[in-house]
């Protein structure tokens, strides 16, 4: 099995819309402050690719959130139908790094509107 990430087009995925015409959903929208932290991968979630021109590709945004599996042998029967592009391999390892970062986090609850419980109060003294 491989792991496959969709990667969507920018400005679908900014309206919300880009899960619209296969599944009929609308998400939510990034409005210009939160859709800024995505184009500079300063959001965990996501990872920017900028548009290639040369190539007819435009700026496509994976989130890290929606992912699949597929297995080797169906990708290799429709790779050359479908094969458009490669990431340079230093760009690859970069996005790989991000991804399993994004899902190795730990996490937390938001501990900011709670008491502290008396109990875990430590006398440093």
């Amino acid at each position: 099995m491989i792991l496959i990430c969709p990667a969507y087009p920018a400005e679908s995925l900014r309206q919300g819309t880009h899960l619209q015409e296969n599944w009929g959903q609308i998400m939510e929208s990034w409005e210009s402050s939160k859709y800024g932290d995505i184009k500079i991968q300063s959001n965990p979630r996501f990872h920017y690719l900028k548009s290639n021109q040369d190539m007819q590709i435009g700026d496509l945004i994976i989130d890290f959130k929606h992912y699949f599996t597929i297995p080797r042998d169906e990708l290799y029967r429709v790779y050359n139908d479908k094969y458009l592009a490669s990431l340079n391999q230093l760009y690859r390892e970069y996005l790989s790094q991000r991804f399993v970062n994004y899902f190795s986090r730990i996490g937390l609850p938001d501990l900011s509107n709670c008491k502290l419980d008396e109990t875990y109060k430590h006398d440093i003294s």
